[in-house]
């Protein structure tokens, strides 16, 4: 297992870059963070506190507003960065406290395009189901993520892989999608700006061990409602954590291969979080 120690973290917003580490006595740069991603639909969220950016910085946030590109990575000096969040910007406003100045954003993994994109394009009879589908994905403008490897996968439980008698779509391009995709029996949601689709079935993927010797904090807790298991883990910040990641949990209490649906990164580079909670789900 990798030492993991010397926290470090990169912030780009829009065009400006911004390096950090845990601060010291001469350098009091300091940033907060949750970050929340789950398997549904709707856009991922994070709250970013940045502490003591510089006047120059600051204005540069503030210019940029709404929309521009939020990305954040975190790790730590050995394992190198990785990056959990990337979305819209949405606000920043700078606020001080006492001697110490505070940039908030607030970020949505494609929230612009979740909420405003639209399509009206129509296709001839034959046109395959993946064909629709990537029209649509491109409509919203995200990334392409894995459709290119699972769009030949595709099939209407109603008509198979192709529209015999061709097709429409019309009004927002997320309903288009969702529609799609549902006639396929799978699911989707955005990450880090990409499309990301599931499909039922058998799907052969690498599990990651989390186990107190790679890195998980105390022992997981199984809850259950309306006849659902969901089992929730604590990690450290540790990479490769994202939903739909299989993982092979080992730990006195819980054993076994699970899915990740949720999980909700916390940093904070002045105190002591630097983490993720992850609710699995079998698999």
């Amino acid at each position: 297992m990798a030492e993991l120690w010397g926290r470090v973290w990169q912030l780009q917003v829009g065009t400006l870059l911004i390096d950090g580490a845990e601060p010291t006595e001469t350098h009091s740069l300091a940033v907060d963070f949750s970050v929340k991603k789950s398997l549904r639909r709707e856009p991922n969220e994070a709250s970013i506190t940045i502490w003591n950016l510089g006047r120059e910085h600051r204005a540069a946030i503030a210019a940029m507003g709404s929309g521009a590109d939020v990305i954040l990575k975190v790790g730590y000096r050995e394992t190198g960065l990785e990056q959990i969040f990337s979305g819209d910007l949405r606000a920043s406003p700078a606020q001080w406290e006492g001697p110490q100045v505070r940039v908030m954003l607030e970020g949505s993994d494609g929230g612009t395009a979740y909420r405003s994109a639209r399509i009206q394009r129509s296709f001839a009879p034959g046109t395959t189901v993946g064909t629709v589908l990537t029209a649509a994905v491109e409509a919203m403008g995200v990334g392409a993520g894995n459709l290119p490897q699972l769009r030949s996968s595709l099939r209407l439980t109603s008509t198979g892989e192709t529209y015999p008698g061709g097709t429409a779509l019309s009004g927002p391009a997320r309903d288009e999608v969702n529609r799609i995709v549902r006639g396929c029996g799978g699911t989707w949601s955005i990450q880090n700006g990409s499309f990301q689709l599931r499909l039922t079935g058998p799907v052969r993927r690498t599990a990651l061990r989390i186990s107190a010797q790679t890195g998980m904090v105390g022992s997981p807790v199984q809850e259950t409602e309306r006849g659902r298991t969901t089992t929730k883990a604590e990690v450290l910040m540790l990479p490769g954590m994202y939903p739909g990641r299989i993982v092979q949990l080992e730990s006195r209490e819980v054993n076994g291969n699970f899915e990740i649906f949720r999980v909700e990164y916390k940093g904070e580079t002045r105190g002591n979080a630097w983490g993720a909670m992850l609710e699995l789900r079998p698999y």
